[in-house]
């Protein structure tokens, strides 16, 4: 709806209603009576009769229309989807100008509880150079209506431009995502929300006819309601959603229309509740593409990598998501910029805003209970009534920190809902150090992360009655650089590895940092990151996919599973189920596998050798082979890998008739680790005298592997098509001849000319096409 003296073909009413139009919108634009000299009622008849009002309906007023607009919202039975104000008002107030004949023409009165109710969400676009309506109308409509105010410079003053692209973005519902990787953004290919986002939730309240699998959503959200926050995001965890049908978003950047979908694994406190999936470079939208078939699209690569042909990568190449460091390609005009720097400017075209996010969960630090850390606060009434500003709250004294606990024979409850404390008279009644009166000890306790939080510097010398811990000693262990420190990680100080699920991150790491970066301040900790890896374990579910509870009759007991099965199956099974990051269910049929193999285990142990004998080329080979996969599996917490490795070991010394002594002692040091009591079972019957644990590790020597064949890549164009494996010494001549036999190559290579053929000895060779 036009303003005062205006028109449906002036200003930018015709541009935008061809814009909306194009997306497959349908456009009504309105030329309202009267429009030099209004007539409010008139005017309003008159919309009320052209148009029917729906659901889906969204209102746009421009100027004196905006008035209109709020008077035609008053009028209505039903809730419309939203209203936009165009450089509205709901006062007489312009500027450079007598104002009375505005009075004259409308009374000025909204019953606003009413015109809230009708409106949907609201939007107030307000020109920040608008030379006619006062400045503060904007706000007063936000006031009274609520909604999101947007203030920008139009392209012609009071919003009159041919084309003003502001008013196009907000005719159109947007969805406000938060993002730490805008250079990706050419490389979204789909929506999700979360399943609590407000979008959502509009749709189940007022069920629009656009969307063609309600009962589909509804059940989703169903479901999704019986999930934990960590149920939803565990690593490793089977993705789920649903798809909007019947709705669909427009990427800001490229124009593109994408699917928006419903997943659990975005959560509504994060961010906006919404994400741009760029599957291509976040491996959970990757995972998510995959079982739903969405598209992939590359937009950065590697700068070693580069070439033109590039956008092909996703299909040939990649099997998981290209998250690192690189070059902007498939991203129209910001093709060829490196990554960082197309954070800034993409964020700039697509008109967001660059901002810093702290991710926190709330924390109840204090706790009503008896064991944990007292709160070094007194509560003096006396002080309070002194200086009603500090409450009467004061600090224990240096001196007297720290405060211990009182011992007692028993404790329990006290059925106020106060600490178990609060009953230890002769504890909670103390002085207080300011006045001297009595006053009482906070009862409260600090029995979660307060200690949690610093206690691995502590570890390294408990008994230390003068510092936390001797300086020197947690230089050597925590340092940067110290030689005590794992050197195969990044040496960069603090504890080498942290493990923990993934709530960690969002709670006891962030207060483990803060704490460590206090006392780094302070000079104590010897560096300023507490931390220098993490690794978050997978949850173990239980046989029936869900997280063990009492209320699913679903939970292992493992004291069970040590009785029948042994403490070593236990614990080797645990670490066989799958990757360590992903969750894994529970399969007690697969725990009698393991169980099977630490009894060859010990049945192998009868087959060695009463002295050392020589071990045959073959088996020295895939002893190292072994020594230098377990070895590394280990490390990089690829446990279940490294059981396997194992397991191909053993099936090889059962083919042998009698084991060598040495390699069934590296054979055991391997395993150890993993099944700590049957190896030191067998340890001690070889006569050795020392736990296995404090034995020295294998050490992997290369020039004893025996190197029977080895991959050739073949390439056509320079796109990976196939590999084979070749014995060693094949001739290059061969290496061709067998490449071309291949059926895939045949494929590819049908009705085409091979210009040439270029090879790289033991690795790689491609053909070229003419």
């Amino acid at each position: 709806m036009p303003g005062f003296a205006s028109n449906s073909k002036r200003s930018f009413f015709p541009w935008l209603k061809r814009e909306l139009e194009a997306k497959g919108h349908s456009v009504q634009a309105l030329d309202l009576p009267d429009a030099r000299i209004p007539n409010i009622a008139n005017q309003i008849e008159a919309v009320l009769k052209q148009v029917k009002f729906g659901p889906d309906t969204i209102l746009v007023g421009h100027s004196w229309g905006a008035v209109v607009a709020l008077k035609i919202l008053e009028k209505l039975k039903t809730p419309i989807a939203g209203t936009i104000l165009v450089a509205g008002l709901i006062e007489p107030a312009v500027k450079n100008r007598e104002s009375w004949p505005l009075r004259l023409i409308f009374n000025w009165r909204f019953t606003w509880p009413k015109i809230k109710k009708n409106a949907g969400w609201v939007k107030i676009l307000r020109d920040l150079k608008d030379p006619l309506i006062a400045d503060n109308q904007g706000l007063r409509i936000q006031q009274e209506l609520g909604g999101d105010l947007i203030e920008f410079e139009a392209e012609k003053a009071h919003v009159c431009g041919k084309v003003e692209p502001v008013v196009l973005e907000h005719c159109l519902e947007k969805i406000k995502i938060f993002t730490t990787r805008p250079d990706t953004l050419f490389g979204a290919t789909y929506l999700v929300l979360a399943p609590e986002h407000q979008i959502i939730q509009n749709l189940i309240r007022q069920p629009s006819k656009k969307i063609k699998n309600l009962p589909a959503i509804k059940n989703y959200l169903t479901k999704t309601k019986k999930r934990t926050e960590i149920e939803r995001t565990a690593e490793g965890r089977d993705k789920t959603g649903v798809k909007i049908e019947g709705l669909e978003a427009i990427n800001p950047a490229n124009g593109e229309i994408i699917p928006i979908y419903i997943a659990d694994y975005v959560l509504v406190d994060y961010g906006f509740g919404a994400i741009m999936a760029v599957p291509a470079h976040d491996q959970r939208d990757w995972v998510f593409a995959k079982k739903f078939k969405l598209p992939i699209k590359l937009v950065i690569w590697d700068r070693q990598k580069l070439t033109d042909k590039s956008s092909q990568i996703v299909e040939d190449v990649l099997e998981q998501a290209y998250v690192g460091e690189g070059i902007l390609v498939n991203s129209d005009n910001f093709s060829g910029l490196s990554n960082q720097k197309a954070k800034i400017a993409i964020t700039k075209f697509v008109r967001g805003h660059l901002v810093t996010k702290y991710k926190l969960r709330d924390w109840v630090f204090s706790r009503q209970r008896y064991w944990g850390e007292p709160i070094p606060i007194i509560h003096c009434a006396n002080c309070a009534l002194n200086n009603p500003v500090g409450r009467g709250i004061v600090p224990v004294p240096e001196k007297d920190l720290p405060v211990k606990l009182p011992v007692v024979k028993s404790y329990a409850p006290t059925g106020t809902g106060e600490s178990p404390l609060a009953d230890i008279t002769n504890w909670v009644r103390v002085k207080c150090p300011v006045c001297g009166a009595w006053a009482k000890r906070e009862t409260n306790t600090m029995p979660q992360w307060a200690g949690s939080s610093w206690y691995y510097l502590r570890f390294i010398d408990p008994t230390n009655k003068k510092f936390l811990a001797d300086p020197k000693k947690l230089q050597a262990w925590l340092g940067a650089g110290s030689p005590l420190r794992n050197l195969s990680q990044a040496n960069i100080g603090g504890v080498s590895m942290y493990v923990g699920g993934v709530e960690h991150a969002t709670r006891h790491l962030i207060y483990a940092r803060f704490w460590h970066k206090f006392l780094f301040d302070l000079k104590i900790a010897p560096g300023s990151e507490p931390f220098s890896q993490l690794k978050n374990q997978g949850l173990v579910l239980g046989p029936d996919g869900r997280k063990m509870s009492k209320r699913w009759s679903n939970v292992i007991n493992p004291d069970d599973v040590v009785r029948d099965y042994g403490a070593d199956s236990l614990r080797l099974y645990e670490m066989f189920m799958g990757p360590f990051e992903q969750s894994k269910n529970w399969n007690s049929d697969n725990l009698m596998g393991v169980r099977r193999f630490l009894d060859r285990v010990w049945r192998l142990s009868f087959k060695v050798s009463k002295t050392d004998i020589k071990i045959a080329s073959d088996l020295e080979s895939l002893q190292q082979k072994t020594i230098q996969k377990v070895s590394q599996d280990i490390e990089n917490f690829s446990f279940n890998t490294a059981v396997s490795t194992l397991m191909i070991m053993a099936n090889n010394l059962e083919l042998a008739e009698t084991i060598s002594r040495s390699l069934f002692k590296d054979f055991l040091k391997l395993l150890a680790p993993l099944a700590p009591h049957l190896t030191e079972e067998l340890w001690s019957n070889l006569g050795e005298k020392r736990s296995i644990h404090l034995a020295t590790w294998p050490i992997f020597e290369p020039s004893k592997i025996k190197i029977n064949s080895f991959k050739i890549i073949i390439q056509i164009n320079g796109k990976v098509r196939d590999s084979f494996q070749v014995e060693v010494g094949t001739s290059e001549a061969e290496i061709k001849k067998l490449a071309l036999l291949r059926p895939i190559i045949i494929q590819w290579t049908k009705d085409q000319k091979i210009s040439r053929m270029v090879y790289v000895p033991d690795k790689l060779l491609n053909l070229v096409l003419a």
